[in-house]
């Protein structure tokens, strides 16, 4: 598809909005959260104005990516209430109350961790080109000129990065998805 521009990206917006928001809907049934993706999909759209790689009709596009993002969701809640369950069996055979905000708490601080522990170990130059992508929210071509290098040295450091990053992580991917 190329380059969007910003009246052809609203003309977007206005035409799939809404139906964007009735598909997540009947697949989460929660109106708010369905929003919330159908816009963190526009925001990624946006992001991607320039070069967006995408090589099909955008309404599909749209549509897939909002599928998927829902199915993200879905997992993740899932993944959550196993969580939960598991933590309340286990407090209640030791007799104990069970704080699931708590105990999401700290597992928000692990995967926090976790996740900052594997960034530091990537080499020096793709932690750096990594961060100022998914950190800083800087667009490829913005890194690019602020490290003096290529944007295709800054793509293919993200490449490594997540290739490497999502290898360490592939037990918890679910719970970092929109970063790795």
């Amino acid at each position: 598809m190329g380059k969007i521009e910003e009246n052809e990206f609203n003309a977007i917006f206005h035409e799939f909005y809404d139906g964007l928001c009735t598909y997540g809907y009947k697949i989460l049934k929660d109106k708010s959260v369905a929003e919330d993706i159908v816009h963190n999909v526009f925001c990624n759209l946006w992001k991607k104005r320039n070069n967006t790689g995408i090589h099909t009709i955008i309404k599909s596009y749209l549509f897939k990516s909002v599928y998927n993002a829902c199915l993200n969701h879905l997992e993740h809640l899932k993944v959550k209430r196993s969580y939960i369950e598991e933590k309340t069996v286990e407090y209640m055979k030791e007799g104990l109350m069970y704080n699931p905000e708590r105990e999401i708490e700290l597992l928000n601080n692990e995967l926090s961790d976790m996740l900052h522990e594997a960034v530091e170990s990537l080499p020096e130059k793709c932690r750096e080109i990594f961060k100022k992508s998914r950190f800083h929210g800087l667009r490829n071509k913005e890194i690019a000129e602020q490290l003096d290098v290529s944007v295709n040295t800054v793509d293919k450091q993200i490449y490594i990065a997540l290739r490497k990053l999502r290898e360490q992580l592939k037990d918890y991917l679910v719970l970092f998805s929109g970063i790795i």
